[in-house]
């Protein structure tokens, strides 16, 4: 063989190289770009299914919570007169929203606005209806003491304090009406939305 047959042979060895090289990395390429596209497409998926679970948890948390306020306080509620005070003490032992608090960080990834701001005003409303309850336990609890003081000394200035307490009472219960009404729309808005997306339907995750 010649040194220009050799030259060639060597050369047409190193182009053969070359082009596979170059047909084996655009294919490893292509593989990988595949692949990349399929996890992402997975993730989405994922990502789909978990808000999925958790506007089905919301609400049931929702609906189960709003269900026994319903028949307890709020049944009470909206059964009061006008001008009379809610003198009822409705204890408040826990932290009732464990779904919300507990998955808080998911809350900002639920795609559609006016669902996510609903689910956040509700929670944030519910609080509020919390602390107005418990500022009326307080009230009713001040009345009660200083009825019982002026119970048991007939002192007539402490009679006073049980009228001054009791006519708080009366004014704070068109507070807690006011609250437990604006409540009854914001809660029902929301379930309504949350049904709108299939969670009654959807299998459960």
């Amino acid at each position: 063989m010649t040194g220009i047959e050799i030259f060639f042979t060597a050369l047409g060895s190193v182009v053969a190289a070359l082009l596979a090289a170059y047909l084996g990395g655009r294919y490893t390429f292509r593989a990988v770009e595949k692949t990349f596209a399929k996890n992402l497409e997975l993730q989405k998926v994922n990502q789909e299914n978990i808000i999925k679970a958790l506007l089905q948890a919301i609400h049931d948390e929702i609906e189960t919570l709003w269900e026994h306020y319903s028949s307890e306080l709020g049944a009470k509620i909206d059964s009061l007169p006008d001008n009379h005070p809610l003198n009822y003490l409705f204890p408040i032992l826990q932290d009732y929203f464990t779904i919300y608090t507990g998955n808080a960080i998911l809350i900002g990834h639920i795609f559609d606005v006016e669902l996510r701001k609903s689910i956040v005003t509700t929670y944030t409303k519910a609080r509020a209806m919390i602390d107005t309850i418990r500022l009326n336990n307080e009230l009713v609890q001040k009345n009660e003491f200083w009825f019982r003081l002026y119970q048991q000394s007939k002192d007539p200035t402490l009679a006073k304090n049980v009228d001054d307490s009791w006519t708080l009472l009366i004014e704070y219960a068109k507070v807690i009406k006011k609250y437990h009404a604006d409540m009854k729309i914001t809660v029902n808005d929301l379930l309504r939305k949350l049904r709108k997306t299939g969670v009654l339907y959807q299998e459960r995750q």
